[in-house]
């Protein structure tokens, strides 16, 4: 793959991700024209690896799945699972969903957590698009994407989500950018 030429794609046409420490956003120019899609709100089993990942025994959590696009074409399938120890959690979650506007990355995870929030954890590797993943995303099967997983933690340290972002690879770059 040319590098020089997915950079090219991405910087005319694409979605830019801007990460500050571990908060992403997208850049402000596009954010009107996002569009988030639900395709899925439940309670799941749990995995042994999100049972490490988020500091609990539990046998199930609550996964969220939702596509994101700019007009019709979809750029980003985000799973996000949570822990179930919060009875709260579903109420705020739902409240935010029709709130309809972007918040600040702080704001937002004390709205939906309750507490404020800590560090994060994040990792990106790229991958091939597996069959479900590129029907959604309209993509070929194999087709490159940047994944993220990025873990939150609150101010205390506690896990309280993990999200995994299967960004398509021709039309996301993401860039780091340090305040100051």
């Amino acid at each position: 793959m040319n590098d020089t030429r997915l950079a090219r794609r991405c910087t005319r046409g694409g979605v830019h991700i801007g990460v500050s420490f571990d908060e992403t956003l997208p850049d402000r120019e596009v954010v009107d024209a996002i569009v988030v899609d639900e395709l899925e709100y439940s309670i799941v089993p749990s995995t042994p690896l999100l049972r490490a990942k988020l500091a609990v025994d539990s046998a199930e959590v609550l996964m969220i799945e939702q596509t994101v696009r700019r007009g019709t074409v979809p750029f980003l399938l985000q799973t996000t699972y949570h822990r179930l120890d919060d009875d709260e959690l579903s109420a705020r979650v739902l409240a935010m969903n029709t709130a309809g506007r972007t918040v600040p990355f702080d704001d937002f995870f004390q709205r939906m957590f309750g507490v404020a929030r800590g560090r994060s954890s994040v990792s990106i590797e790229a991958v091939r698009c597996d069959e479900r993943t590129a029907g959604i995303l309209a993509v070929e099967e194999s087709s490159p994407l940047l994944v993220r997983e990025i873990v939150y933690f609150d101010a205390a340290g506690e896990a309280r989500a993990v999200g995994y972002s299967h960004f398509r690879a021709d039309h996301v770059a993401l860039r780091q950018v340090r305040p100051g």
